[in-house]
């Protein structure tokens, strides 16, 4: 008897996660949610821009699944719903960058005197390409070196929640040197670590990592209750809140400025890893002081070896190789942020850095 009974407890609780599964999937489509399928290098900023359009709806996308306790981890096989989406979406970032390995190459290479012919040809000027959704988050929220935010700081949220995003009231204590008003936007960072130059052993500062920006909606003694606005990252109690400064020109890739000549080094990268490339950020020892201006370009070196030439008895220096391109997306008085917009070897910190025209 107890068998029988145990495999009508099975039995029914299949049953029951059927019916449950039916019933949310007729919800969604009434309520217009689409459901996408997780595969590897998918996130929800990619995500939410390929079905939504807009990768800052991203916050509205977590909170209508509640099974992701933390939006930077999702996982492949995972059913995520989009409140609002067409069926058909574009391709995800992680569709897209599948096709891009797998595409073919090209039928047939022009001739060199084809080539010539068409040179010769006048071109209108092609605008800047917008870059990629993702691209776009790391500069957003790529931060900067220097010294520790002075402010206020995030001290809870109107429903009490671990992690916070866009359109969530958030609770922020100040004093007496940053007071913000009803209708003021306030930025809001996170101190990441100490940073120290790799060569000199100098103290820098610390790393400071954008999180988004909000807006303030009401004041309460040194309370201020406060709507984000944008959010590039999950936002937590503790985290800093800053006078707003204006995010860095992330919808196209700042062209690039005339910066006298500059020699420096890479000091920090954003993700703390030993190696770095495309598309990686990383941080300089120069800035506004040293004349440098956001859309300076920069090549990344790797010092040459000094090897010992045997039959001359002497030690020499080999060449430096250029082992990336990089350009300023933000200053600050002597450091500055840029990205790696190309890269022929991995990067480290270290590496030396000269202004390129």
């Amino acid at each position: 008897m107890s068998k029988i009974t145990k495999w009508i407890g099975i039995g029914a609780a299949v049953v029951g996660a059927a019916v449950f599964l039916f019933v949310n999937q007729t919800m969604a489509e009434k309520e217009g949610a689409a459901n996408h399928d997780v595969v590897k290098g998918d996130t929800l900023w990619g995500i939410t821009s390929s079905y939504l359009k807009d990768p800052f709806l991203w916050p509205k996308v977590w909170k209508a699944n509640p099974d992701i306790k933390n939006p930077d981890r999702i996982y492949p096989g995972q059913k995520i719903a989009i409140p609002g989406a067409p069926a058909k979406p574009s391709k995800t970032e992680a569709e897209a960058k599948a096709e891009e390995k797998g595409a073919p190459e090209a039928v047939a290479a022009a001739k060199p005197e084809e080539a010539a012919a068409g040179a010769e040809e006048a071109r209108p000027a092609v605008p800047p390409a917008p870059i990629d959704p993702t691209l776009k988050k790391l500069i957003l929220s790529a931060g900067y070196v220097g010294p520790a935010p002075a402010g206020g700081e995030v001290v809870g949220s109107w429903d009490n929640k671990v992690l916070l995003g866009q359109e969530d009231t958030i609770y922020i204590a100040h004093g007496p040197n940053f007071n913000p008003q009803t209708g003021a936007k306030v930025s809001i960072v996170r101190t990441i670590r100490r940073v120290k130059h790799p060569i000199t052993g100098q103290a820098l500062g610390y790393l400071i990592k954008s999180l988004g920006f909000a807006e303030v909606t009401a004041t309460d003694g040194r309370v201020a209750t406060a709507r984000v606005v944008r959010s590039y990252d999950a936002i937590e109690e503790g985290d800093r809140v800053t006078d707003f400064a204006e995010p860095s020109g992330a919808d196209q890739m700042v062209a690039g400025e005339v910066t006298p000549a500059v020699k420096g080094h890479i000091v920090e990268t954003a993700d703390d890893k030993n190696s770095n490339g495309q598309h990686d950020i990383v941080y300089i020892d120069r800035g506004r002081k040293d004349g440098i201006r956001v859309g300076a370009k920069f090549a990344v070196l790797l010092p040459g070896l000094v090897k010992k030439a045997r039959w001359l008895d002497a030690r020499v220096q080999l060449p430096h190789q250029l082992v990336s391109e990089a350009k300023v997306i933000s200053i600050q008085d002597g450091t500055a942020t840029a990205v790696l917009v190309k890269s022929y070897k991995e990067i480290e910190r270290g590496y030396e850095i000269q202004s390129r025209p």
